[in-house]
């Protein structure tokens, strides 16, 4: 940001400043990078752009890294030129979920322990699949975020019906995600 200001761009440059997902050291018994729990999955996420984005700013809408694309697009009036899965920043308003997903690659990960999964987060809920190769579907997990931020009660794993989502819905809901693209994404 220095040479930026050294040059006279840094009020025409936008930084994002990300890193690689988060580890899990121990949290639901694990050690790895690849579950889907908020530890493993969530990274830092900053944008900086003197007299756009005020410093020190937080938002809390969901952003993923697929967001960087359409919010450099928009930022450079092209928007509408490419058909790309995120959304702009700087448009109003926030989606409701995001799709995360792990699929094993052919070679040493194929022999990882951790199965296949996608995923549907949203602020007060995250619901998961886990897979087989063959995407036979082997487990699901329905998390309460608000009530269990730490992701310690699957409620369909507790045997009390009463708290369970409909799970049909949301299994197609997430089938949906994973052939969205562009546009029609949330």
């Amino acid at each position: 940001m220095r040479k930026l200001q050294a040059l006279g761009e840094d009020r025409d440059t936008i930084a994002f400043f990300v890193s690689d997902n988060g580890m899990l050291w121990g949290e639901h018994g694990l050690v790895s990078k690849r579950y889907p729990y908020i530890p493993s999955i969530k990274i830092p996420f900053f944008v900086r752009w003197p007299g756009i984005v005020e410093a020190g700013k937080k938002d809390s809408r969901l952003v993923a890294n697929i967001d960087i694309a359409a919010t450099v697009l928009d930022v450079v009036g092209e928007a509408d030129a490419f058909d790309v899965d995120g959304r702009s920043l700087f448009k109003p308003g926030m989606r409701d979920k995001l799709l995360l997903e792990h699929w094993k690659k052919e070679g040493k990960d194929a022999e990882s322990d951790i199965p296949d999964w996608a995923s549907i987060l949203t602020p007060a809920y995250q619901y998961v699949e886990y897979y087989r190769r063959s995407e036979e579907k082997i487990a699901i997990e329905f998390f309460d975020r608000v009530r269990d931020p730490w992701q310690l009660h699957n409620l369909l794993g507790d045997r009390r019906k009463a708290n369970d989502p409909n799970v049909r819905r949301l299994s197609a809901d997430l089938a949906d995600l994973r052939d969205c693209s562009g546009d029609s994404c949330p």
